[in-house]
């Protein structure tokens, strides 16, 4: 089976405090339960912006976004607050198809 493409899309240029902090706290999460995955600022990239904007409008059914947000083979997996609910559950790497890495269940 191929690896799938993880990709955490952020922004660089925020002025909350909160999504800064969203964002260092998924990037760590993603790193300590061993997910491979890219970080793409869409600040500086018009190009993955627009991706992250198709991608959200497709699994929503709405306009708008908000990071940072998981795309994972270029769909829509969820965005923070979603994001985060999986990892309360202990099922994110199970939903992502990943195995857990040996060690402690995931943790908020």
């Amino acid at each position: 089976m191929a690896e799938k493409k993880i990709v955490l899309y952020f922004s660089s240029v925020v002025s909350s405090v909160a999504v800064r902090k969203n964002t260092e706290r998924l990037c760590w999460i993603l790193e300590s339960r061993a997910v491979p995955f890219e970080r793409v600022d869409i600040s500086s990239d018009e190009t993955a912006k627009e991706e992250l904007k198709r991608a959200t409008l497709e699994a929503k059914g709405k306009p708008g976004f908000s990071t940072p947000t998981l795309i994972v083979d270029g769909k829509y997996f969820g965005n923070f607050e979603e994001l985060e609910e999986l990892i309360e559950m202990s099922t994110l790497n199970e939903k992502l198809g990943i195995p857990n890495p040996p060690g402690p269940p995931e943790s908020s």
